[in-house]
């Protein structure tokens, strides 16, 4: 019943429009109509926007294409140019190039697109430093480009680009959130429920869970399904919080998932399946999941469900060390891995030799220069 706030960061990609104090052309009226965005905060006010899933693509390329050649300049016509280029997957050199050119106009929501295909490698080599600059700069738009904001609270989380900043994370997070951006209801209920940024408040983390289950977020459903089991800010109520993690995990969350198997494996809230359960765990590893990750590394170390395999759980363990699971961090970093068995403790120190880290072997508990190791992992 662990909670993890998720990150959707290719959504970003999803947007466009701007501002203009001339009279639209027809052509620039009809290129708003079929692509403006409903995530760019210097569209027209009269532009509702169109969503990713319903753009008519290659009637609404026309249409942008006409338009650019009246007002080439228009930063709202190059980066809804380059949003259609993205939906539909053709010539990245071009919409790239258009993305640049809305941002160097101050086009906030170009600048966010230039932070994803940064941070993704879109078109140009990753670099989580730059994407964090672009998200940054949008996020400095006076009239609160939510997805920026958003966006930059997730690489604080992560600490990539950036220095790892929890604080940040859930400031950023709720500041989204606030502004009324849907994904940014989980995580601003996560940084309550953990006290990043925050003071330690459940009732709080959880209006703002019910905000994103409301929005149909399976991530919030996830974690709110977590207070419903442990009856935090709100009446115990197991078949709650059982339907909150099938709704998620159906969703394909993964969180949904790992909560949904340590329910099935110890029988709470239904009946007892270990053979589900444990598939229900490896469904969630397989989707990157840190804290299922730990779990099926342990029940390789122990023995509990499955045969041991001290090769697989030392493997199982790192991988969720290096994707931040709380527990991971606790068995092999702050117990510096005396609980672990001799078999798995002794494979995790060749699992680092194998991949090229200079230690010598301890036994009992981890040495300070492979704690060091760990820390860094």
């Amino acid at each position: 019943m662990l909670k993890i706030n998720r990150f959707a960061l290719l959504l970003a990609l999803a947007i466009c429009g701007a501002t203009n104090t001339n009279a639209a052309t027809p052509q620039e009226v009809a290129c708003d109509a079929l692509a403006a965005s409903p995530e760019d905060t210097q569209r027209p006010k009269n532009l509702v926007g169109v969503k990713t899933a319903d753009v008519q693509t290659q009637q609404a390329l026309a249409a942008c294409k006409a338009a650019l050649a009246k007002t080439p300049n228009n930063p709202r016509l190059q980066f809804e140019m380059a949003r259609l280029l993205n939906i539909s997957k053709t010539d990245p050199s071009t919409m790239l190039s258009l993305y640049v050119a809305s941002a160097k106009q101050n086009y906030a929501i170009s600048m966010v697109n230039l932070g994803v295909a940064a941070e993704n490698g879109t078109g140009i080599k990753q670099n989580y430093q730059t994407a964090a600059k672009w998200y940054a700069k949008a996020a400095a738009d006076p009239l609160l480009n939510r997805v920026g904001i958003y966006n930059l609270a997730l690489l604080y989380k992560a600490g990539l680009g950036v220095a790892r900043d929890t604080a940040r994370y859930g400031s950023l997070a709720c500041k989204s959130a606030t502004a009324g951006y849907n994904l940014a209801f989980n995580d601003c209920g996560f940084a309550h429920d953990q006290g990043w940024g925050f003071g330690k408040d459940a009732n709080e983390a959880n209006a703002w869970y019910q905000k994103g289950v409301d929005a149909g977020d399976p991530a919030a459903m996830a974690n709110l399904g977590s207070s419903y089991e442990a009856g935090s800010g709100v009446a115990k109520d197991l078949q709650r919080a059982i339907e909150l993690y099938k709704k998620s995990a159906a969703l394909g969350n993964t969180q949904g998932m790992f909560n949904l198997g340590n329910a099935m494996l110890a029988g709470r809230g239904l009946k007892q399946d270990v053979k589900g359960g444990m598939a229900m765990l490896q469904k969630s590893a397989d989707g990157g999941n840190a804290d299922a990750l730990t779990t099926i590394g342990m029940a390789f170390d122990n023995g509990t469900y499955m045969p041991q395999d001290a090769a697989k759980a030392a493997l199982y363990l790192l991988k969720g060390l290096k994707l931040h699971s709380l527990d991971a961090q606790n068995i092999l970093v702050a117990k510096a891995g005396q609980d672990l068995s001799p078999e798995t403790f002794a494979a995790i120190q060749a699992q680092l030799q194998k991949e090229g880290k200079s230690l010598k072997p301890s036994e009992g508990s981890f040495s300070p220069a492979v704690l060091q190791i760990l820390k860094a992992y």
